[in-house]
């Protein structure tokens, strides 16, 4: 049985004037333990579908499931890091990964949870920052308590929307080391969905990446590289050119639609 189960779904986002529809009839099953990278242009309906999954949004037609279950609302079975910074404003950093703990862990006493924040802002290199405001912190470093909070949760599903984009390269490659290694550790590997618009991101990363176009899903390709992977050690494959290739091509064919369409 799929971790996650997307089934002909559709959703349209409504108003008093008009009507978008930003998926149509999207079909994807995600395995339990799989790691899953979804790219394509903004607007093609990425952040949607990861709405869906966390509960965020119903479906208008279709179903999403978690393990044979209706997804009908957010959970602690599903943690999730934003595209934008979503830190509780009156809360330090610490204690903003504090409260992502004890939702998802209820019976973690105070002072266990305290530490074991600690131990996960240390690892996004945030330990110095505990204390803190969000206002006291730059964006990057928002994310970065984000990511944080989510990975501390420690919930069986992980769905991360663009969440290294505001972090510059060195620490981008930092904690997408760090999400790997997390995700491949311990006996049960997580089940994550991730939208990203990076190629070598998600050939780095991904067990799958699928290509949505507006409103549906184009073409889903397997990455064939062993665990635990390094992106110098990868690029130099002969195969990744071609896989990055294909997935280009996916790009320039989206583009030169839409221009058509334009033009038309």
């Amino acid at each position: 049985m799929a971790a996650i189960d997307i089934s002909h779904v559709s959703f349209a986002y409504k108003d008093h004037h008009q009507t978008d529809l930003v998926l149509r009839d999207v079909d994807l099953h995600i395995r339990d333990g799989e790691f899953v990278c979804i790219i394509g242009h903004s607007g093609c309906g990425k952040s949607t579908l990861l709405n869906l999954v966390a509960g965020l949004l119903l479906p208008d037609g279709g179903r999403v499931e978690l393990s044979g279950r209706p997804i009908d609302g957010p959970g602690t079975d599903r943690a999730m890091v934003f595209q934008h910074y979503s830190l509780f404003p009156w809360m330090t950093a610490k204690n903003n990964v504090v409260f992502g703990i004890r939702q998802a862990k209820k019976t973690l006493k105070k002072n266990q949870a305290l530490r074991l924040a600690q131990e996960y802002l240390q690892k996004v290199g945030m330990e110095q920052a505990g204390g803190k405001y969000p206002y006291q912190l730059s964006g990057g470093m928002q994310q970065r308590v984000a990511i944080a909070r989510a990975l501390a949760m420690d919930s069986p599903i992980l769905l991360l929307d663009e969440p290294f984009g505001a972090l510059d390269a060195k620490r981008r490659a930092e904690l997408q080391q760090l999400l790997a290694e997390l995700w491949d550790a311990g006996s049960r590997r997580k089940t994550v969905l991730f939208v990203t618009h990076d190629i070598d991101e998600a050939l780095l990363l991904a067990d799958r990446i699928v290509f949505m176009r507006p409103g549906k899903i184009e073409a889903e390709l397997k990455v064939p590289y062993a665990r635990p992977r390094l992106h110098e050690e990868i690029s130099g494959a002969a195969s990744y050119e071609s896989l990055k290739a294909e997935l280009l091509d996916l790009f320039y064919l989206d583009w030169e639609l839409a221009a058509d369409a334009d033009f038309q």
